[in-house]
């Protein structure tokens, strides 16, 4: 599919998205000034940090370089919501059943390496030690037992062409006419400008995503932007976690504490850690004053984990920034309705639904 210069659709003005950006907010000198939480970083910054700190955990304003920011202003809470639309496009393709038929095709015997080979194929052969560290969520032993085995029998390329084929079937299958639209187009223009957006710079597993061509047809297209965009998010994430001192079973064991934390049994399962690693992540949480003895998240535990989210938010604004936020809710009424029947239909794991 040919993106369209600017991210202007050609089709349909009634299905095309707006191409006009927001009215530009101008300041006077060379800062604009935006709201947001404490970010984890500058815990670790030195003895500046306190008072900084102290203004950001509050809702004050601090302010930034305009080097640092587009000119058109969109509130970082955007961040979030179009993760929470656009997660069920791309997240479906791990669980659709037409995912054995195509990976046992180019060679991936054991269904346990299908997510972890399609998810890393981009990044080409690599070795067990740089799937466990750019994933972040997955127990080493549980990464070794696929990687590099998985290899043996096949290539990243058959594996990455494979994994477009499951997409193209299972959005076939659970879209059905939308597939067609000219709201499909206009959504991967506009979505893969978004993509086009993000810097790579400490993103790993983005940028190997990034360097794969966007299919042709516009299903795809769009599915392949929200991988992208979806990737770069969770690089960003797990960085928030990192600088805070948090590993994989505890960020597991917190997230599933939350309300709409996941199923604590299926993470067990899909992540590969023991019980005692889990057992450590609980203790942990709880010196630091994030749970409860009946395991549930105290008012300091929920505040940490909005810091962390919201952290996360503002690590990954620039896509959104680029397309500006009228584009951003034209893009989210788009999706939505797709991704709600791909959440109705069953197609997505118990923790992610």
């Amino acid at each position: 599919m040919k993106v369209p210069p600017g991210g202007r659709s050609d089709v349909a003005p009634a299905s095309a998205p707006p191409n006009s950006s927001p009215p530009v907010t101008k300041t006077t000198n060379r800062t604009l000034r935006i709201t947001f939480p404490i970010l984890p970083a500058l815990h670790y910054i030195g003895s500046g940090a306190s008072e900084v700190e102290s203004r950001l955990r509050h809702p004050k304003t601090l302010p930034l370089p305009t080097s640092q920011l587009k000119e058109d202003i969109v509130e970082t809470i955007v961040a979030r919501k179009m993760r929470g639309t656009l997660e069920p496009l791309h997240t479906m393709v791990y669980f659709a059943p037409e995912a054995t038929d195509e990976y046992t095709k180019v060679g991936l015997r054991r269904r346990g390496s299908h997510y972890l080979a399609s998810r890393s194929a981009p990044m080409g052969a690599v070795s067990a030690e740089i799937v466990h560290a750019t994933f972040f969520g997955f127990a080493e032993s549980a990464v070794r037992r696929y990687v590099p085995e998985c290899w043996d029998n096949t290539t990243p390329e058959a594996v990455v062409q494979a994994r477009f084929r499951v997409a193209d079937q299972a959005l076939r299958r659970l879209l059905g006419d939308a597939i067609e639209s000219p709201e499909m187009e206009s959504a991967a223009t506009v979505a893969l400008e978004a993509a086009a957006a993000c810097p790579p710079e400490g993103r790993p597993l983005f940028a190997a995503h990034a360097g794969i061509a966007p299919p042709d047809a516009p299903h795809l297209a769009l599915w392949h932007a929200v991988t992208l965009l979806r990737e770069f998010r969770g690089d960003g994430h797990n960085a928030a976690l990192v600088v805070r001192g948090i590993g994989p079973v505890v960020a597991h064991a917190w997230y599933s504490a939350t309300p709409r934390g996941g199923n604590r049994a299926f993470l067990a399962t899909l992540f590969g850690h023991s019980e005692e690693a889990w057992a450590a992540a609980d203790a942990t949480l709880a010196d630091l004053g994030y749970t409860n003895r009946d395991g549930s998240l105290t008012e300091l535990g929920l505040t940490e984990r909005e810091v962390l989210e919201q952290a996360t938010d503002i690590a990954s604004m620039e896509p959104w920034r680029a397309i500006g936020e009228e584009r951003c809710s034209w893009l989210r009424a788009t999706v939505r309705p797709w991704a709600r029947s791909i959440v109705d239909a069953g197609a997505l794991a118990p923790a992610l639904g």
